[in-house]
């Protein structure tokens, strides 16, 4: 076999692959459902870039051809490098971080993938084989999400949307919306009746699979991509496909209208999934949304960069700056805009949003032409790949891209530029006649070459992966790996052994994240009594040490300010604590979880107006947070403004039965009144919590009421009689009056 041979079948390998990416999840490393399938990816990448140099040296079949398509990506990827070089954080925008793995650099290996995979796959014939198992696959992970359903194995984002292997129901939905289309591409281009059943029994399949993901975005992204393809079949075909898209269009307006209809009935609020549709119908609910928000919040930061963004994976710094505080019952901090188009504007200005809208253009232009190289009709392949194109970006305007769904875009892109994108189909290509390293051979496809420098080029490859490996992959995963096992060490030396093994690798991805997790293990060694001082003294000063790191690279962060603030005040030392969260305050003055950190803290050092003054602006700012309005009561009860207080909670006596600060507070002021109304409303959820049943008899103690406490304790022996030593000891003590 010949060494041209061996490179193509190698990187072939490496191609299919990638389809496999899905089914990994990666109990060993820090977020499993992420790092698992990027890592490898990459890997398998890092490993192709290698062996295709060597090729597309030795052989120009195995070279890029030119499109629009491939000029479009590369103007994107361009792009995006200005924009993470002029961005407000250069470092974070190229490695990421381990929840999303993207940033410049995942952008390279997604650009270097399909860049390598349009040079080797060359014929239909592959391109069917490669989305016959990416298909294959996809029924793998269907069955796995139908098993989901039937409660068979964990959900594991929510408690009821699948996700699969993906651990994402977003990500599910989109992969499975690839594959619906791509299961109608191959339906339609088989003539295999077999097959073709199967192909329909897939694609139904996995229409049932994208319904329950619940995904409103690429539920509607499929319908409207099927209406579209139906459109432009009733347009352009005649006779019975013709008629086949008119019903089908027909039927689409009767159930868009039956819905509409019955959207108040029983029938549809009692269904989990179209439920969630009627929101959307209700303008008011729908501006009120989260999403709406974040993209009212997305609209501001681009005015502030347009023309260049803010760089990749930035977004956390438009969040914190134009924050509003109507968003305190989501998730505390948001990384995307949930937006395709918003989120290319924020990570690379007006330049990025053009670039990337070039690529589904330049997609569409082969598309468009309704007859292909040899003359062939190939309308209908061609409506699909429009009519998913169409589905992909709309899907994308409620959600961002993951690796998955960047390598199906990649692929199917890739299928468009080999079979569109030229004037001919792609033929069958034969390897050339063997040559030996060092050898001229005027077969070889490099007859304007000077001399052969096979050897030179495989050296050069060689460094090249394996310098990309190392440095890009390999440590990362050591880094991730590390820190599962720096979370699950059994002793605080082998804890601090793994994390500073971690931090050696400096600005890797992942760093952040080990940070994050290292202030928790420190508070939670310094708080434990068990550990020496030295080993206290160490974790801190690490602590320390690689906060003042994160700083250096990224000084604007508001979130990690926050965290180190409270990891400060945590361990008593207020002034500096208090001096980070001030700093955060800076950078987010809206953020009510930063306010009310801030509160507190100046709240224990006494200063009541300053706790007082932030309190009220996080209560002022958003009324209906039940969380400001209980903290502004709270300080307004400290600082001796009851009546103000009993206002903002309103009449009901008490509003917020579950929250011990309030017990705190009525204790330390003698209410212990209100404290046994707290006990006896938390009882009625749980009688036979024991917990609650002695805190109740402690709070009619401590009100006077001795004989109500005693009471308390022997109704509990008749539910728990093997209580009845411990609450005769108590009972003991009330009636000598021990029991404080």
């Amino acid at each position: 076999m010949t060494l041209n041979k061996v490179l193509r079948y190698v990187i072939l390998i490496g191609i299919f692959a990638t389809v496999f990416i899905p089914l990994i999840v990666s109990g060993s490393m820090f977020f499993p459902f992420i790092t698992g399938k990027n890592f490898i990816f990459r890997i398998i990448v890092e490993i192709m870039v290698g062996l295709w140099l060597v090729l597309a040296y030795r052989d120009k079949e195995a070279r890029p051809q030119r499109s629009w398509i491939l000029i479009a990506l590369t103007i994107y990827l361009l792009i995006s490098t200005l924009a993470t070089i002029f961005g407000t954080n250069p470092t974070h925008s190229f490695w990421s971080n381990f929840e999303r793995m993207e940033g410049l650099l995942g952008q390279i290996h997604v650009y270097l993938f399909f860049l390598i995979t349009v040079s080797v796959l060359k014929t239909r014939e592959i391109w069917r084989r490669l989305f016959q198992t990416s298909l294959a696959v996809s029924v793998y992970i269907s069955i796995y999400s139908f098993l989901q359903l039937m409660g068979k194995f964990a959900i594991h984002q929510s408690a009821t949307r699948l996700d699969a292997t993906l651990g994402n129901s977003a990500y599910l939905a989109v992969y499975i919306l690839f594959h619906i289309f791509l299961s109608a591409y191959l339906l339609t281009t088989s003539k295999n009746k077999f097959a073709n059943w199967i192909y329909g029994l897939i694609t139904g399949l996995e229409i049932i699979i994208l319904y329950y993901t619940e995904t409103r975005g690429t539920q509607l992204g499929l319908i409207g991509g099927l209406v579209l393809i139906a459109i432009l079949t009733a347009i352009y075909q005649r006779d019975l496909k013709r008629r086949i898209a008119i019903v089908f269009l027909a039927i689409i307006v009767v159930l868009g209208v039956g819905f509409f209809a019955l959207k108040d009935t029983s029938l549809v609020q009692s269904n989990r999934v179209l439920a969630r549709y009627t929101s959307l119908l209700n303008w008011n609910g729908f501006v009120n949304q989260p999403r709406f928000m974040i993209w009212n919040m997305s609209l501001q930061g681009f005015k502030e960069h347009p023309v260049l963004g803010w760089g990749q994976e930035n977004y956390l710094q438009v969040f914190q700056k134009y924050y509003v505080p109507e968003m305190y019952g989501q998730e505390p901090w948001f990384d995307r805009s949930h937006n395709i188009i918003l989120d290319n504007l924020i990570n690379a200005g007006i330049l990025g949003f053009l670039s990337y809208l070039f690529i589904f253009l330049s997609a569409l232009y082969y598309l468009w032409r309704l007859k292909n190289g040899n003359g062939e009709d190939d309308r209908i392949p061609r409506l699909i790949f429009i009519g998913l194109l169409a589905a992909y970006f709309f899907q994308n305007i409620t959600v961002f891209d993951n690796l998955v769904s960047s390598i199906m875009f990649m692929l199917v892109l890739g299928l468009i530029h080999t079979l569109y994108g030229r004037e001919e189909l792609a033929r069958n290509v034969e390897p050339p006649a063997p040559v030996k390293f060092g050898q001229k051979n005027k077969n070889d496809n490099r007859a304007n070459q000077p001399e052969d420098l096979t050897s030179l080029v495989i050296v050069v490859a060689i460094i090249i992966s394996a310098g990309s490996l190392y440095y890009f992959s390999v440590r990362g995963v050591m880094v991730s790996q590390t820190l599962i096992r720096a979370l699950s060490s059994r002793t605080p030396e082998e804890q601090l052994a793994n994390y500073e093994k971690i931090f050696k690798y400096k600005t890797v991805t992942g760093q952040t994240e080990a940070r994050e997790q290292f202030l928790n293990s420190t508070l939670s060694v310094i708080g434990n009594p068990s550990p020496s001082n030295e080993i206290k003294n160490r974790f801190f000063q690490l602590a320390t040490t690689e906060m003042d790191k994160q700083f250096a690279l990224d000084p604007n962060d508001s979130r990690q300010r926050l965290f180190y603030g409270s990891f400060l005040i945590g361990l008593g030392q207020m002034d500096k604590g208090i001096a980070e969260l001030e700093l955060a305050r800076q950078l987010s003055p809206r953020k009510q979880v930063i306010l009310f950190q801030l509160g507190s803290a100046y709240l224990g050092l006494g200063k009541n107006e300053q706790a007082l003054t932030l309190i009220k602006q996080a209560y002022d700012s958003e009324p209906n947070y039940n969380e400001a309005r209980r903290m502004y009561a709270l300080v307004l009860y400290y600082t001796g403004n009851t009546a103000l207080a009993d206002q903002i909670l309103g009449s009901d006596p008490l509003p917020f039965i579950n929250d011990d600060r309030f017990i705190g507070y009525y204790s330390s002021v003698g209410r212990h009144d209100k404290v046994v109304q707290i006990w006896q409303e938390r009882l009625k959820e749980d009688p036979a919590y024991k917990p609650s049943n002695i805190s109740l008899a402690q709070a009619y103690n401590k009100a006077g009421n001795r004989a109500a406490a005693i009471g308390v304790l022997e109704d509990y022996v008749k539910i728990d009689p093997a209580f009845a030593t411990e609450a005769q000891t108590l009972i003991d003590k009330i009636k000598t009056g021990q029991w404080k």
